[in-house]
């Protein structure tokens, strides 16, 4: 059952681009991840991302459609076409870094001139950094300052290549929770009694479903025209703008699966289980699966 109705006023189609073809990710771990927790970690969150393809996670997207003109054709969203193609670590010289937005431009940037990723228009970037690194970015009307893991635990944006094409590159960033100060703040579990025992790879995997439902129906966030988006007035934004279809169900979870009552997982994809939020449906609520 949805946790939301759509009674209380439901997601809008504005007009801009929606990801409705091949979806590429790339998995960039920012920083120093050779421990084993760290390595445990990767390990987890790329082996949810190669099975998103065969997984019927995302079906719920399924509902969202691009539609370039007004009653002309709708073309849906296809989420067997999400392609899990790589993982590579990014280690940046300086030490004590204070990470920014612009920070990551940055370093894609120097991915792409090394060759080490390839420019993707259909590609989402995940950038997943060390939870004791510091990162901030603006938020708000007027924008202040937020810092990840007390005013947020993930976000999306893009850019435009600095001297290249104008073609707009998508990425999303997040934080690894098992070397944050407070994991709580960003995980539905403080400990390591998470379903895969991992706080930082399950905590990563639920905020990674996220910012993944959010890019592929709203992907050009940081430019003027939207794509699927609520009324940021709404009681169900609580303040968030843009208010996007993940945002709306944030921390709702649902129902477990093997009549868990602690809620420790509850879905499946490949042959682990995760715990992970509901995605908002056009014309339902939030919901795990396409209703």
């Amino acid at each position: 059952m949805p946790s939301k109705q759509a009674s209380n006023g439901d997601i809008q189609y504005f007009g801009g681009p929606v990801m409705t073809g091949n979806v590429n990710l790339y998995n960039i771990y920012f920083g120093d991840f050779s421990n084993p927790v760290q390595k445990n970690t990767t390990t987890l969150v790329d082996y949810f991302a190669a099975n998103l393809k065969s997984s019927s996670l995302f079906n719920i997207l399924n509902s969202y459609y691009y539609q370039p003109i007004v009653n002309g054709t709708k073309t849906f969203v296809t989420t067997s076409t999400i392609n899990f193609v790589k993982s590579v670590t990014y280690q940046p010289t300086a030490k004590g870094l204070v990470v920014t937005t612009s920070t990551i431009r940055t370093m894609l940037q120097d991915l792409f001139n090394t060759a080490v990723l390839v420019p993707d228009v259909n590609a989402i970037y995940m950038v997943i950094f060390r939870g004791d690194f510091s990162y901030s970015i603006n938020l708000g009307n007027p924008p202040q300052p937020s810092s990840w893991n007390t005013n947020w635990c993930g976000y999306h944006t893009g850019f435009y290549l600095t001297g290249g094409s104008r073609a707009y590159y998508k990425f999303a960033v997040m934080g690894d929770t098992s070397t944050a100060p407070y994991p709580e703040n960003c995980a539905a579990f403080a400990d390591n009694t998470t379903i895969n025992h991992n706080i930082g790879g399950d905590s990563l995997v639920n905020i990674y479903t996220h910012e993944l439902a959010e890019i592929i129906t709203n992907p050009t966030v940081s430019l003027k025209t939207p794509s699927w988006v609520f009324d940021s007035s709404l009681s169900v934004c609580h303040g968030d703008s843009p208010c996007e279809n993940a945002d709306v169900c944030s921390w709702n979870f649902g129902s477990a699966i093997d009549n868990d009552d602690t809620l420790r997982s509850n879905t499946v994809v490949g042959s682990k289980k995760f715990l992970v939020q509901e995605i908002w449906q056009p014309g339902y609520g939030c919901a795990l699966k396409k209703m």
